[in-house]
């Protein structure tokens, strides 16, 4: 793929779909790596988004999700992995990126409104531990298998 030059404006409403046998295989490993260190630790939440708890599979297959938003703005935005823990991407410009997906390709307001003040909690937690100032939300449709960029909040 070619890189395109980075702006919000250009990521909102962008649509792809992947076929599973265009997935590199570490995508399904980095998945599967991140599940296992979400399910494994004691400080994580094992809830979806919408808070519904999850089984390990459950857990699996939205970090899946996740991890194919950011193959698809790693290889076509030239963003790259943050390797810290617990942290998605950083942009191009040097912006840490959280990236989020959703299951659901309309999502109410205030679904995104409740995770995007999540996340500004997490970054007044007493440790500092979370660094991301921005994240882009990515909704998924189950029955096209169409990804599409919903937004990019700062956080």
């Amino acid at each position: 793929m070619s890189i395109v030059k980075l702006s919000k404006s250009n990521l909102i409403g962008l649509e792809w779909t992947i076929k599973p046998k265009e997935i590199p295989e570490f995508i399904f490993e980095s998945a599967k790596l991140e599940s296992d260190l979400i399910w494994n630790s004691e400080y994580t939440n094992k809830n979806s988004l919408s808070g519904l708890s999850r089984t390990k599979e459950n857990l699996y297959r939205d970090c899946l999700l996740g991890k194919l938003g950011e193959y698809f703005l790693m290889s076509v935005f030239d963003y790259i992995d943050d390797t810290e823990k617990y942290h998605d991407l950083i942009s191009p410009t040097g912006i840490r990126t959280e990236v989020k997906t959703f299951r659901d390709i309309n999502p109410k307001q205030y679904k995104i409104d409740k995770l995007i003040s999540k996340l500004k909690k997490r970054k007044s937690d007493r440790n500092n531990w979370f660094k991301s100032t921005e994240v882009i939300i990515i909704l998924y449709d189950r029955n096209t298998s169409i990804f599409k960029i919903h937004g990019v909040y700062d956080i």
